[in-house]
C-alpha cells in the first residue's frame, strides 16, 4: 500500500469516527496546567514568564490570567 492509498484510508477512517459510524481506536487526553498554580508555586509574575516568551502576546491562556 502507498503512502497516499495509507492516507487515503486514514482519512476516510477519521471521517467515519466523526460521524459516528465507528469507534476511535484509542483516545488521548491531556490535563491543561495550572499556570496560576505554577507561577505561584515559582513566585513568578506573568510579566517575567512574557518576557522569557513562555507566554506569547496572543496567546488564550494571556487573556485567561487577565495579564
Amino acid at each position: 500500500m502507498s503512502f497516499f492509498d495509507e492516507l487515503e484510508t486514514s482519512l476516510e477512517e477519521a471521517v467515519e469516527i466523526k460521524q459516528g459510524l465507528k469507534e476511535p481506536a484509542r483516545v488521548t487526553r491531556y490535563e491543561i496546567a495550572d499556570a496560576k498554580a505554577i507561577r505561584e508555586q515559582l513566585h513568578t509574575p506573568t510579566d517575567r514568564l512574557r518576557s522569557q516568551n513562555a507566554i506569547k502576546s496572543d496567546s488564550p491562556l494571556r487573556a485567561k490570567i487577565g495579564s
